[in-house]
């Protein structure tokens, strides 16, 4: 009996070392346990810095075996350059949390793939180049009217504000309009607990996966006890069924000839799509319920924190705020800006740029999984690899900025102290790269345009008095970064 058991026992013993072999050629990376592979390994938060001390120790590409499943972790400009365009690369992986907010199926323009995910990316890119830069201008100007009666107390003496309180409003109206053609207001205690909820599930997430992740994805039978987890599934659950009562608002009240907002596009699509039996299957309310649910939790979390980070940095560079300030007074006087500003409001344009880059809100792409067997930088790379890479590895290369960790917008100007575009399309993916790229960054960067301009326009953004420190740069980790809650002391400009 104990000889059977010892053979048992060594038969599971080698059977565990086995499928957590590393594949031949596969990248370098931490040791790999028995059943377990580098499971310990994996770094709960900050996976960008993680991923940099692992670069120093294994190399650009590191590989890390997680029982039977292999991970990629790729750091470095070039190296993430090329893994963003390369074919094979550019699956999703299946997780239970994808699955969980997507009914189970392949939905949605982000975790989606195939011939669905490229019907949504496409209908999507298209809305979003026929919206309209009117259409847009009208909406920020909205929202920014609604946040100068907030600001009616901000006079010369100014008054200390929660920053991101004050601005959710204005970051997830801008996208709710597109979306529904509707406002909504925090004060509504639905959209608080949606907005709440919301945050909890970026701060909770992780990018890269942590040892507690794959225990949670590996075993998901355990996840029912992780609060964590509970908070995110609620959290999706509220902002489904929010999505799902506008949507069937708009079927009933559809004018085809008359479209008002994404909701009504997509609805006009899906009964073009029935007449024409073509993708019939592709239009479904669960689509679009998930289609929302990617825009719309993305694009707040990354606006509202990105407004944040903006005026963290302007109480941080007070100098910065002044030459930004003294470029709209003489470009613009008291004129509304306009997207066709642009043009000619280039120390703007570069402040947002250098706020996008020092403080990446995704400072690791969302992940990606290789669909077959590739080679990639002379290592093999098996098929399910799922690939984390670094776009914070590319936007602080010594290479290619000068001293990454300072904030400096000048870098961003060129000889003439004009935009320097051409060194963004070179080198600035703040928005992915390739077949992946998101699919809103035209109008998350025009967003930011408005807002940047428009608000230090009419106000300047100081030091809380009451704070015995400045705030810090830190982020707050999560699928997102965010800066550590901070007030600041908003004052009206004078002529």
């Amino acid at each position: 009996m104990i000889l059977v058991l010892f053979f048992v026992v060594l038969i599971l013993f080698l059977f565990a070392k086995y499928i957590s072999q590393r594949p031949k050629n596969f990248p370098p990376g931490p040791p790999s346990y028995p059943l377990i592979g580098g499971i310990l390994s994996l770094p709960e938060s900050d996976v960008h810095l993680a991923q940099e001390d692992w670069a120093h120790q294994y190399g650009h590409l590191v590989g890390v075996m997680t029982g039977p499943s292999a991970m990629l972790f790729i750091h470095g400009a070039p190296y993430v350059q090329e893994a963003l365009k390369k074919a094979e690369f550019q699956g999703r992986p299946r997780t239970v949390d994808i699955t969980e907010r997507s009914y189970g199926k392949n939905l949605g323009i982000f975790f989606a793939e195939g011939r669905r995910w490229q019907v949504s990316r496409k209908f999507t890119v298209k809305f979003n180049r026929s919206f309209g830069i009117e259409n847009m201008e009208n909406i920020l100007q909205l929202e920014m009217d609604e946040l100068v009666q907030k600001l009616s107390g901000s006079s010369e003496r100014g008054h200390v504000y929660e920053v991101k309180e004050l601005f959710s409003e204005l970051a997830v109206n801008t996208m709710w309009t597109i979306l529904s053609g509707q406002r909504c207001t925090t004060q509504d205690k639905r959209i608080k607990v949606l907005l709440d909820n919301l945050s909890l599930a970026f701060r909770s997430g992780r990018p890269g996966a942590g040892a507690m992740t794959m225990l949670l994805t590996v075993i998901p039978q355990l996840r029912r006890f992780h609060t964590g987890i509970q908070t995110q599934r609620k959290g999706t659950y509220l902002l489904q069924e929010f999505f799902r009562e506008s949507i069937r608002a708009h079927q009933a009240t559809l004018d085809a000839a008359n479209p008002r907002d994404f909701y009504d596009a997509f609805l006009i699509e899906a009964q073009n799509a029935r007449n024409t039996g073509v993708d019939t299957d592709m239009w479904t309310e669960e689509d679009l319920i998930t289609i929302s649910l990617d825009i719309f939790s993305a694009s707040y979390e990354s606006v509202n924190s990105t407004i944040c980070f903006t005026l963290l940095y302007m109480i941080l560079y007070p100098d910065v705020q002044t030459k930004l300030q003294q470029e709209l007074d003489q470009q613009l006087g008291s004129t509304r800006p306009t997207l066709a500003d642009k043009q000619r409001l280039h120390y703007v344009q570069a402040v947002i740029h250098e706020v996008f880059r020092i403080n990446t809100i995704a400072p690791i792409v969302a992940p990606h999984r290789c669909t077959e067997d590739t080679t990639f930088q002379n290592y093999f790379i098996p098929k399910d690899t799922v690939i984390f890479m670094s776009i914070w590895s590319l936007l602080h290369d010594k290479q290619i900025w000068d001293e990454p960790s300072k904030f400096k917008p000048e870098r961003f100007l060129d000889t003439e102290r004009k935009f320097d575009l051409k060194n963004v399309q070179l080198n600035f993916i703040n928005f992915g790269l390739g077949r992946r790229t998101c699919a809103g960054d035209q109008i998350a960067s025009n967003i930011m345009f408005l807002f940047v301009a428009s608000f230090f326009q009419k106000y300047t953004v100081l030091q809380d008095p009451n704070s015995a420190s400045l705030p810090s740069t830190k982020a707050m980790p999560g699928f997102t970064t965010s800066p550590l809650p901070f007030r600041a002391l908003i004052k009206e400009r004078t002529e």
